[in-house]
């Protein structure tokens, strides 16, 4: 008898062990799903791949921000890709929780609940993010972009073919010449040059598959009016953010923009002006408070008080850390254009703004208060530089 019960807990066993590494192989629902008329149960437990496009630190995440990853293992249904290589995953930051205390830990409450196929058609998902090693991941820090996770549904996930139907193809009717991108303000700004005898007026459809953007310019004739083979094509912040790509598909060979992942944006002169002015604002104010002499010209700090508390001395430097980063920023963007220098100096000056950030956050003297408040309400005008950016036109085959 107790032979009999072991050797079918054995079985068991062995069966669930062959369902865990075929997901873990090939993404394969296991063959008990229903399909009938196209609708297909993916069960709780079924895991795949996603490669993170957010990078999350618990130091500059804010409640609310919005996260993405993207599919990276199609999961298979008798051969067909019910949830496709490419469909993003997405969610937003639940929870900061920062470290206090000694001893304590600091981490990001994330919340990852929704689908979007290469098709367009998304759907409510419950899961969470396991490690490759099938912990799960209920709080995460220092998280890079490019992070590959496994994320299981706790849930069954009903589909129909809506979600992983086939894309029906669009095409262009004009010759592109070039497309170039860049981001600014949180945007990404598209400029793509068509060959036509400026009496087609451009227009473009464009769709996102996974982590790649696809623009389909098309032209209706015209009479002639100088300039209008040119159409800028401007993209939210959350349209753009994880893209690998731009595919502005033409008449002829496709143009494609390849996407710096790790890089970062770049603002315009009068902008880092400003934000160089309020922060020295702010470093003089927060001097003035705790009794210190600031010159704002030279940058030179006297100190003429010896008791300071609740970490005040911390903020102190971490502001006047980036009010140098600052202006050594605006004077580089006054003098050049090499985007390898100016995004260099970007991730300098996003170091420094999150040193400030944690600076604040650890600050509990009164005499700080009014300082941190002011440093809340304008971090986002320099967090905006955190934005990534698109490299120059890659022509392919096209004839130089």
């Amino acid at each position: 008898m107790n032979r009999t019960i072991s050797t079918h807990s054995f079985a068991r066993r062995g069966a669930v062990l062959a369902v865990g590494l075929a997901l873990a192989l090939g993404f394969v629902a296991p063959s008990s799903s229903a399909q009938n008329g196209g609708r297909v149960s993916i069960p709780s437990g079924t895991s795949f791949t996603v490669r993170m496009d957010t990078a999350i630190e618990s130091s500059s995440a804010r409640q609310g921000d919005a996260v993405r990853a993207t599919v990276t293992s199609a999961v298979l249904v008798s051969n067909t890709a019910v949830i496709p290589a490419g469909t993003t995953l997405t969610g937003r930051v639940r929870e900061i929780n920062a470290a206090k205390a000694w001893g304590t830990t600091s981490g990001v409450t994330i919340q990852l609940d929704n689908l979007t196929s290469p098709t367009g058609a998304s759907i409510a998902v419950d899961g969470d993010l396991m490690t490759p090693n099938g912990e799960r991941m209920t709080v995460v820090d220092n998280l890079r972009r490019g992070t590959e996770l496994n994320f299981m549904l706790n849930r069954t996930l009903v589909l129909d073919n809506e979600f992983y139907g086939e894309v029906e193809p669009e095409t262009s009717n004009v010759r592109i010449l070039s497309a170039t991108a860049s981001t600014r303000a949180g945007q990404m700004i598209v400029r793509i040059v068509a060959q036509t005898n400026n009496t087609f007026r451009l227009n473009e459809t464009h769709q996102r598959r996974g982590a790649t953007m696809h623009i389909y310019v098309n032209g209706t004739r015209q009479g002639y009016v100088r300039g209008m083979n040119e159409l800028v094509v401007t993209f939210t912040q959350d349209e753009w953010r994880g893209l690998s790509d731009i595919v502005v598909h033409s008449l002829g060979n496709d143009v494609v923009i390849r996407s710096n992942s790790i890089g970062a944006g770049t603002i315009t002169a009068v902008e880092a002006a400003n934000i160089e002015r309020q922060v020295n604002t702010l470093l003089s104010d927060y001097a003035r408070i705790l009794g210190v002499r600031y010159n704002r010209f030279t940058g030179a700090v006297t100190f003429t008080a010896r008791n300071y508390r609740e970490n005040e001395i911390e903020l102190l430097f971490a502001l006047n850390s980036l009010a140098s980063a600052s202006k050594l920023y605006t004077q580089l963007i006054r003098t050049t254009d090499d985007p390898q220098g100016l995004a260099g100096a970007t991730d300098i000056v996003l170091q420094q703004a999150r040193a400030v950030d944690r600076a604040a956050e650890r600050t509990r003297a009164g005499r700080a208060e009014p300082i941190v408040r002011r440093w809340t309400a304008m971090r986002d005008e320099v967090m905006v530089m955190d934005n990534g950016t698109a490299t120059v036109v890659d022509r392919g085959n096209w004839p130089r």
